[in-house]
């Protein structure tokens, strides 16, 4: 890709939380064209590979007897669980295999402040810490679907508990397999040069089985301990990536000179991208490249923290975060735990993802999926003999979410639902039997999870095209009318037939240059856009205007890497000014 196109298109938008897997998938096409970034496993690397997963199910056959005596202990791990590793087994969760990526894409298009996306969700972390911890401990339940049933009576409280319980674990349980387990799918068909179908086998057909035979086996306490195996391989993984990315731009001083250089021959049109918080001198809702817009920056702070639902994210905790409180063995150490994962969740973990991101901008620059970037980094700048460590911590990452998923919902299934509904009088062991096979099923509900979630953004693909051809028209008639208005006020005759050949616009702007447009004087109506939201390429200057011999020019002008950020200022003055 020619380096002179850079990311300014996607300067000011706001990134998604989850990676969008379109992106990956072009990113997975353009790596195996490129023919540098499949990975060439060895025997080293298999026995790497093999040795984890040996390991991890050791865990779960040692805690086999110790999680089965109850559904307590399979759920709750017998609430004798010290604090770090409650903690610990948080954050293992939070770190999917798609973060780094995710995080990545984020710092690439908005700079570090970017990751108020995300750590605008402190406040909430930080309530649940102070407040609630102590609480959700002290009331004795295994799920947090129960207090439902604590705090209100009769049968719509029971009704309540039933829906939630279905809900959450079953349909809302299968959506997040299912954009983890894709994400995985693009990982594994990127790294090993597999198609997307295989990937899809190797994660439905093996990668999960193996999880959920673990997670049967162990209950929560084989969880807990995986997570502590994988956070501990996951994070050296990241921070190697980090070091050897740091390594070949030649060091951290040469890393912010390279960025800084970068931002100086952008322009005005870029902030500092190691700034922790947005351009403030740039106004509240103006967007530059490597910020946020002032504007989106208080929503995330004043809004998003408790109007956005995630497990773990909400106000007060809840899904697996109280899970891991009601495991603790006291008040004490629940609240140590939340807070000990809020500590490492936002304030340790995400740097090496971070510094892997600022030396893609500078190796990497004009990537059309930002998110390429980490995989970049990590299969081109790391040493060929950690190839296999390297694609066993994406599997952590992945097991390790996959893991608290499958035993979770399975408490919402089990406690809740058939325990409260189906057969109230079962004996212990029935219902540790019961919660065992609740679990193995995992693949199958990854898989439709897999499928629902593809379905959805089929039909977000359709929404978003009808989205996209709204705003053109809206912006076209916009144009009409301001065209019309300076017409009348420039006393040149008025619009007359100009107006119609303006209102050709409006098709313009969806289907192509209309030939009405030739009546326009040279510089009549001009439409300078530098496209930042997506909608055409990168560093494209589209002019709707004819040229000086009145014949028309619809042309798309590739701009030199130090032009696009202050022509598309400049041009955003001119209209204005205009």
């Amino acid at each position: 890709m020619d380096n002179s196109l850079v990311v300014f298109f996607r300067a000011g938008r706001l990134a998604r939380p989850f990676c969008n897997e379109r992106e990956i998938d072009a990113l997975r096409i353009s790596i195996n064209q490129e023919g540098e970034d499949t990975l060439h496993l060895t025997f080293a690397d298999w026995t790497a590979i093999v040795g984890y997963l040996l390991i991890t199910l050791v865990l779960g056959l040692y805690f086999r007897r110790r999680s089965g005596q109850s559904t307590e202990d399979y759920f709750v791990s017998g609430r004798n669980v010290s604090w770090w590793l409650a903690g610990t087994s948080m954050v293992a969760t939070t770190f999917a295999a798609d973060t780094p990526l995710v995080v990545t894409g984020l710092v690439y298009i908005n700079g570090v402040a970017g990751n108020w996306l995300w750590w605008s969700f402190l406040p909430s972390g930080m309530m649940t810490v102070f407040l609630f911890a102590r609480l959700w401990r002290r009331s004795g339940l295994i799920t947090d679907v129960q207090f439902a049933e604590m705090r209100y009576s009769g049968k719509p409280a029971a009704f309540l508990r039933g829906f939630r319980a279905v809900y959450l674990g079953l349909l809302m349980n299968c959506l997040i397999l299912g954009w983890v387990t894709k994400a995985m799918v693009n990982i594994i068909s990127t790294a090993m040069g597999v198609s997307d179908a295989k990937a899809l086998a190797i994660c439905v057909f093996f990668l999960m089985p193996f999880t959920g035979i673990y997670v049967s086996l162990g209950g929560l306490w084989g969880v807990l301990w995986t997570d502590l195996f994988q956070f501990v391989l996951k994070m050296a993984i990241v921070i190697s990536v980090a070091w050897y990315g740091v390594h070949a731009v030649g060091g951290m001083p040469q890393l912010l000179a390279a960025l800084a250089a970068r931002r100086a021959a952008a322009g005005a049109g870029a902030s500092d991208i190691t700034a922790l918080l947005p351009d403030f001198s740039r106004g509240f809702s103006s967007e530059a490249l490597w910020t946020l817009p002032v504007i989106t920056f208080v929503v995330h702070l004043a809004v998003q923290w408790w109007a956005f639902w995630y497990p773990g994210a909400e106000p007060g905790g809840g899904g697996y975060i109280a899970q891991r409180i009601f495991s603790a063995k006291d008040e004490r150490n629940g609240l140590l735990s939340v807070l000990w994962f809020n500590l490492a969740h936002y304030a340790l973990r995400s740097w090496p993802w971070i510094l892997t991101a600022l030396v893609a901008v500078v190796l990497y620059p004009g990537l059309a999926q930002p998110e390429r970037g980490y995989m970049l980094v990590a299969t081109r700048q790391t040493p060929h003999a950690i190839l296999g460590i390297l694609l066993a911590g994406f599997m952590a990452a992945f097991m390790s979410t996959v893991a608290t998923q499958l035993n979770w919902g399975s408490s919402y299934l089990v406690e809740d639902f058939y325990r409260r509904f189906l057969k109230k009088n079962g004996s212990e062991a029935h219902y540790v039997n019961v919660s065992r096979l609740a679990t193995v099923p995992g693949d199958c509900r990854c898989a439709c999870g897999v499928a629902a979630w593809l379905g959805w953004r089929r039909m977000e693909d359709r929404a978003r095209v009808r989205r996209r051809d709204g705003r053109r028209v809206f912006t076209s008639l916009v144009l009409v009318a301001r065209e019309c208005l300076e017409r009348n006020l420039r006393d040149d005759g008025g619009p007359g037939d100009d107006t119609g050949a303006a209102f050709h616009l409006v098709v313009d702007r969806i289907s192509g240059p209309s030939p009405a447009l030739q009546r326009l004087r040279p510089g009549h109506f001009r439409e300078d856009n530098i496209v930042h939201n997506g909608g055409n390429h990168a560093g494209l200057d589209r002019c709707h205007a004819p040229d000086a011999s009145g014949a028309w020019r619809h042309t798309h002008q590739v701009l030199p890497e130090s032009a696009p950020a202050n022509h598309w200022m400049a041009t955003r003055s001119e209209a204005r000014r205009g």
